[in-house]
């Protein structure tokens, strides 16, 4: 049965082996993981992910599961997803808590999820970008050797960004369903912080009286009567 599921999914970059060591939650602050080609069987998605004195790199890699296949449109945000199953992902070079570990092995678990609102009807291939939250559970650990037995760290992983998907017809309806053909997180700082509706109505109070100060100075400053003269001519 074809249906749309709401939400992006990447699961399983990193596939969990007995975490040892283990160190506070990461937010993930900027970096990229691309799914250059979304298609069934082994597909590589090279990543470098960063956060304060955090870095990893490396290639996840494993048998590739799309979520949404076929994808549909709606007003109301239709999802996408990608996942891959296995216990190999891949191995590079690793910073964690400012501590350099050089090339390390990765394994752990990784699931990031937004909404995007693909079209109801299209002719052709389309590329749409929406908001996306790394998933609750998400962590990362490295060993120092391929097996992994040996580990050196582990960490939680948070974080969000942009995700931009590209989508191609579907054939067995070409104009209303769709099959993700690529996808790339794109991962950025949080924004500011939207004020509380106390903190705005004391803001807004607090320019109404800096507002009234400087119309009374206004007033002192510019009398609405002339200034008689001074002499007269005899």
């Amino acid at each position: 049965m074809k249906r749309a599921i709401v939400g992006l999914l990447v699961a399983g970059l990193f596939s969990c082996v007995g975490a040892k060591a283990s160190a506070d939650e990461i937010t993930i602050t900027s970096g990229t993981v691309d799914v250059a080609a979304a298609s069934a069987g082994s597909v590589a998605a090279p990543f470098d992910l960063l956060g304060s004195g955090f870095e990893i790199s490396g290639s996840a890699a494993g048998t590739l599961q799309t979520v949404c296949f076929p994808c549909s449109g709606g007003p109301t945000g239709t999802g996408a997803g990608i996942s891959w199953i296995g216990p190999d992902f891949g191995n590079g070079p690793a910073t964690v808590a400012g501590h350099n570990y050089g090339n390390v092995f990765f394994d752990g678990a990784f699931s990031a999820t937004g909404t995007a609102v693909l079209p109801i009807v299209a002719s052709g291939p389309f590329t749409v970008a929406f908001p996306f939250t790394v998933g609750s559970g998400s962590h990362v650990g490295g060993f120092s050797d391929g097996v992994r037995n040996n580990q050196l760290f582990g960490t939680n992983l948070s974080g969000s960004g942009i995700a931009t998907a590209s989508f191609a017809p579907d054939p067995a309806s070409p104009t209303t369903l769709f099959d993700i053909r690529s996808l790339k997180l794109n991962f950025q700082s949080s924004a500011a912080p939207t004020p509380e509706p106390m903190t705005v109505l004391l803001l807004v109070s607090g320019l109404g009286v800096v507002a009234r100060q400087l119309a009374k100075k206004s007033r002192f400053a510019s009398p609405s009567h002339p200034q008689s003269s001074v002499g007269r001519s005899t």
